[in-house]
């Protein structure tokens, strides 16, 4: 199971705490006293349930659906419901099944999280003390089902997420202490007695004047007052049915208002990034709320504008957080006709972009998702410029980080061959080798054993002097010799491959 870390350390713990005894499919954790304290088990292929009868709190953790119920009774923490007063679902799970939560009288508070994206038919049906229901702020909710909440009679702090679609039948039946409702633009459709025998429900608020009401007097409690606008479906429910109508002026469309985001581009740095939004003519937290999703690692990120209060609509805007910049490209190998580059991984890049300078503009040679390339098909002895950059693919979109710092380099030059060595001459070697073309120099390297440590006898500069007398040396012995050419980078030497060895004795 995904989730069978949280099952594990409620079992940890009951281990170095209490007795843990396991029946069937649930876990009893005993206390010293040889009380249950504790009640642990499965609900969905990843949903586990963990009941504290010390906290009263019944706890759902995982991924995906929980499991379905035919009837209220065969919920596994059914004959352990007298022991819970609070329900917390964390965040992951999907919906909250039919009979989930059903008939448990004791229940006083439910916290719902952004995931659930469904409450079905019966969820808390006859959940008599059930008061406070808590959805997150960001919630994703868009069902309430068939008689979701009827018959919770003491529910009085509740409000409908803003991306409610649709409340079922019965939704709220002989919710008695309900309080005043307001219905968002996203709400198309309220079902048949949804809000029926509500009577402290003195007020609700529609703001879709399109939403379809079910044709019926008892869909809306007959003493609640109805808000919405003239020319709306809710109006001509109030007219039909002898309702109190308050008609709702100066409402604004967000979706007609200009939106400014203070920044729509961003570098990743491991914070979460917030622009600041501006709508002409509104105030946040009064006219309109906000919130981010994606916001935090390279890609497109957005933020969403919901109307409140007298304004309408809801607008979705997008902003980018490119990948950082890349660091450290340097060279990692070349020879005469290649060069490898390397470069420091970028965290949340999908691939990098290597730009080569040709002629006077900076062209794309590649896109690789490695942190290396091997750049071939160049001329020897030849300086080059390179630079990456990240990018960070998000849908058809990408984000491209900022260019790394150019790099400046060469491959290295032609080997050159030793053409003649000669002792003409007292303790003196004489030592000709071929021109290797765009070179700076060469390096004349000399040893007394063919394997042992060479050292520079001579620099020279300039390509086309190709010859050089090695002075001072010892009469009578062997030496070993062999030259190496250069190119200059940046005041740095890059070398060739040594010649071949050449060896000689002195005069």
């Amino acid at each position: 199971m995904k989730n069978k870390g949280f099952l594990n350390a409620v079992k940890k713990l009951a281990v170095l705490t209490m007795t843990l005894v396991t029946v069937g499919l649930i876990s009893f954790c005993f206390s010293f006293e040889g009380k249950a304290v504790s009640y642990v088990g499965v609900c969905g292929k990843n949903v586990e349930w963990y009941l504290d009868s010390r906290t009263e709190t019944l706890r759902l953790n995982g991924e995906g659906t929980v499991d379905e119920y035919e009837n209220y009774f065969d919920t596994p923490w059914y004959e352990y419901r007298h022991m819970i007063k609070n329900v917390i679902i964390d965040n992951g799970i999907t919906s909250i099944t039919k009979n989930l939560f059903a008939r448990i009288d004791t229940l006083t508070s439910v916290e719902i999280p952004s995931s659930v994206l469904f409450i079905n038919d019966y969820a808390f049906y006859g959940c008599s003390a059930l008061k406070n229901v808590s959805f997150a702020k960001n919630s994703n909710l868009s069902i309430i089902g068939e008689s979701a909440f009827a018959y919770c009679r003491n529910l009085s702090k509740i409000e409908i997420p803003k991306r409610v679609i649709e409340i079922k039948k019965n939704a709220f039946l002989y919710c008695y202490k309900l309080p005043d409702i307001t219905l968002g633009y996203s709400v198309k459709a309220i079902g048949e007695d949804a809000f029926s025998c509500c009577s402290f429900l003195k007020e609700i608020k529609i703001i879709n004047y399109e939403c379809n009401i079910f044709d019926d007097g008892e869909t809306i409690y007959n003493l609640t007052k109805i808000q919405s606008f003239d020319k709306s479906t809710a109006r001509t429910f109030a007219d039909k049915y002898l309702r109190s109508f308050y008609a709702i002026k100066d409402m604004k469309y967000i979706n007609e208002l200009k939106i400014e985001l203070s920044n729509k581009e961003y570098e990743y740095n491991g914070k979460y990034k917030k622009p600041k939004v501006s709508v002409k003519g509104l105030r946040e937290n009064t006219d309109y709320t906000v919130d981010y999703l994606n916001n935090l690692n390279p890609g497109i990120a957005t933020v969403t504008i919901s109307a409140a209060g007298n304004t309408l609509g809801e607008v979705t805007k997008t902003f980018r957080i490119n990948p950082a910049k890349v660091e450290n490209l340097r060279i990692d190998s070349r020879n005469e006709k290649s060069l490898k580059l390397t470069w420091d991984e970028v965290f949340g890049a999908t691939e990098y972009a290597v730009y080569q300078y040709i002629g006077n503009d900076w062209e794309k040679i590649e896109t690789t998702s490695n942190t290396s390339i091997t750049v071939k098909k160049l001329d020897s002895s030849k300086v080059y410029q390179f630079k990456v950059r990240a990018c960070t693919k998000s849908g058809d979109t990408k984000c491209y980080g900022e260019y790394s710092e150019w790099l400046t380099t060469a491959t290295k030059p032609q080997t050159p061959s030793i053409t003649s060595i000669s002792n003409r001459g007292t303790k003196r070697l004489s030592v000709k080798w071929s021109s290797v073309s765009d070179c700076d120099g060469y390096e004349v390297l000399i040893a007394t054993k063919k394997n042992g440590k060479y050292k520079t006898a001579a620099e020279i500069k300039g390509r086309y002097k190709c010859s050089y007398i090695i002075y001072n040396l010892k009469s009578n012995k062997k030496y070993f010799v062999k030259v190496k050419a250069f190119k200059l980078v940046n005041g740095i030497k890059v070398y060739s491959a040594d010649s071949d060895t050449k060896s000689m004795n002195t005069m």
